[in-house]
């Protein structure tokens, strides 16, 4: 198996390690960046004849690639680039976000602009035909980028993703989860407590054993964030809004849900009640707090 700008070369076995992968991630549409046109036709028959076929159409990348997810396919695009050349060099050069999910065939890991969010995976060969793919990813903007093995490829077995088992599973959520000592703006719903935006007496207060009848949940809601906050390598810079996030009538809505929908807060600590309003413009957790 010959990768690069030898790529004419190399056997079906190749193209068949893409077709797996996105078959096995279930992405319905894969964008192609090959090196070659034979390259590009043995890896569209190899994306349509996986046990669970997949679309895939050759792409062009112009003016730094930007767009690049939105040049056609459905809203979960996959993108496949071949490092060895020009074009695909190119296409990782824009901002790697978002629904899509990338698999790089390289031999050295790439210089990339990586969001939080990003899905790009390289697949590069090893001895004996083997090729490994490793996960390429940022678990906060203050953290530099990562790589995890997440799985196998061989010619005679197939695609083996990883990690296995529990020891691989918290190996992954302690890289993804380390966010580096990131300052994430959140916010908190009080009535009774009153002691502005000084972070120190906020905190202080928010864990003050000799009134805890005042802003009960927004204690509650603070206890669970600073446990958080210590597993995942965080912390908190408190803003005080007295509302939890009503519709105001135009779209837009006040106190916590408010700076959730206009981008001021990563999240609102206060435990606040699911409606269908407000799922339209922030995501919430499992439920905290039971409202008798």
């Amino acid at each position: 198996m010959v990768w690069g700008q030898d790529y004419e070369a190399s056997s079906s076995a190749t193209h068949t390690l893409v077709g797996d992968f996105f078959s096995a991630r279930e992405v319905p549409f894969v964008l192609l960046f090959p090196c070659s046109h034979r390259e590009a036709v043995l890896l569209v028959r190899a994306l349509q004849s996986g046990t669970r076929p997949v679309r895939g159409g050759v792409g062009r990348v112009q003016d730094g690639a930007e767009g690049l997810a939105e040049s056609g396919g459905p809203a979960r695009t996959g993108i496949y680039v071949n490092l060895a050349c020009e074009e695909g060099q190119l296409a990782v050069q824009r901002k790697i976000a978002g629904s899509v999910t990338w698999l790089a065939l390289g031999s050295t890991e790439p210089e990339l602009d990586l969001a939080v969010d990003s899905d790009f995976t390289l697949a590069s060969e090893l001895a004996g035909g083997e090729v490994e793919l490793r996960s390429l990813f940022k678990a906060g903007d203050e953290c530099p980028p990562r790589s995890l093995v997440v799985g196998r490829w061989r010619p005679d077995d197939g695609l083996r993703l990883s990690p296995r088992g529990r020891e691989g599973r918290d190996r992954a959520a302690t890289l993804r989860g380390d966010l580096c000592g990131a300052v994430l703006p959140a916010a908190v719903v009080l009535h009774q407590i009153a002691v502005g935006d000084d972070q120190a007496a906020l905190r202080r207060a928010l864990v003050d054993h000799t009134n805890t009848h005042m802003d009960t949940e927004t204690r509650f809601g603070f206890a669970l964030a600073t446990h958080l906050a210590e597993m995942y390598n965080f912390t908190l810079r408190l803003l005080v809004t007295p509302s939890w996030g009503y519709p105001r009538g135009n779209g837009t809505f006040d106190g916590m849900i408010g700076m959730l929908q206009r981008g001021e807060i990563d999240l609102g600590v206060t435990p606040a009640v699911i409606t269908k309003e407000r799922l339209a413009v922030a995501d919430f957790t499992v439920q905290t707090w039971t409202l008798r």
